[in-house]
């Protein structure tokens, strides 16, 4: 019986090396995982046209196509579990962002009938193929309300629909497995409590302007836009390469509540700034255990590029100061299933390389 419509719980979005292994979104391992805590999916398809005109006539020549975009944005809760982003580009996310700037995946969306109340007990209606990704933009966002998350978009040129049926039972038994059984580490869901400031690197200009160099902060944000573009050839329709942009932009947001004002003073007679910004993010999903730990490292040539001092007005509201930060080519993620050069801890195979 086809499908009345589709929900949350009929949904599931795979992340696997590029081609995807056969069989291995029956049976997960480190070159494919279906996600835990994802959110929301989103697929866009921009069929790309430009337009020839000729002397002669007002009606357009030709409406030529050009090669088909494909985004697709993924967002999941920061709980411990597997990354969207390792998933995408394997361990060289820890420590190389050229080569991890380089891996391609596929991500796959399994769309099961909306009579279910999980992915599991019968064939999807369809699977949604989409190959050969990369990644654009990633970001984190660790709010003092609300929870931690992972957003993640990923570029390519070719989708394709697959009839579920043709996978048959294993896929069936597959999903069972690994969508109904938490993964461990089965830790919390990110919290403003699992901020790791002991461990963290927060910038000299934040607490300057904080309680006890660790307090009232009530937001950070991450974020590194790769940028794509593509690389044709002659005698080929589609591009032979889709290459980040470099110098590749990494941001890095810290919004406090001001007690003192943004203490940051400029001046137009000379430079005002530190050339040196430690930024290091650590969060613990399982402060009480081993495992759920995440850790985002920036570098040290972190500067400050703005700083916005604002409310506080008469409707009561506090006054808070946001401090904006950017750095360039450097953005190294971890989490506690990374097993890598220079990450201690980590599960061996868990991302694949």
């Amino acid at each position: 019986m086809p499908n009345n419509r589709i929900f949350y719980a009929v949904q599931a979005v795979g992340i696997g090396v590029s081609p995807t292994t056969s069989g291995s979104i029956a049976t997960e391992g480190s070159g494919f995982r279906w996600m835990k805590g994802v959110q929301s999916v989103g697929i866009t398809t921009n069929f790309n046209l430009e337009q020839a005109f000729e002397l002669g006539q007002l009606e357009i020549y030709q409406n030529i196509e050009n090669v088909p975009e494909i985004e697709v944005t993924i967002e999941k809760v920061i709980d411990g579990r597997h990354l969207l982003y390792l998933q995408a580009v394997g361990l060289e996310g820890t420590g190389n962002i050229v080569a991890a700037a380089d891996k391609a995946c596929d991500v796959w969306l399994a769309i099961f009938p909306d009579t279910s109340s999980a992915v599991s007990g019968t064939a999807p209606e369809a699977l949604v193929y989409n190959s050969g990704m990369r990644v654009s933009n990633i970001a984190y966002t660790f709010p003092v309300d609300g929870n931690s998350t992972e957003s993640i978009t990923l570029v390519g040129n070719d989708k394709t629909f697959l009839a579920g049926s043709g996978y048959g039972d294993s896929l069936n038994t597959g999903f069972a497995t690994i969508l109904q059984t938490p993964h461990s580490p089965n830790v919390n869901i990110g919290r403003r409590q699992h901020f790791v400031a002991a461990s963290s690197n927060i910038p000299t200009e934040v607490t300057n302007a904080i309680r006890g160099g660790v307090g009232n902060i009530q937001n950070i944000s991450i974020s590194a836009d790769f940028g794509r573009d593509n690389i044709f050839e002659l005698g080929a329709y589609r591009p032979y390469y889709k290459f980040a942009t470099y110098p590749i932009a990494v941001t890095c947001d810290f919004e406090v509540v001001s007690i003192s004002g943004d203490r940051v003073s400029a001046s137009g007679n000379a430079a005002n700034l530190p050339d040196v910004n430690n930024i290091k993010v650590v969060y613990n999903t399982n402060p009480t255990g081993s495992g759920g730990v995440l850790t985002i490292d920036l570098g040290s040539k972190n500067k400050l590029t703005s700083v916005n001092y604002t409310g506080g007005d008469t409707g009561g509201g506090n006054a808070s100061v946001t401090y904006s930060y950017q750095t360039f080519n450097k953005f190294l993620v971890s989490d506690s299933y990374c097993a890598h050069a220079g990450i201690s801890s980590g599960a061996s195979g868990q991302y694949w390389r």
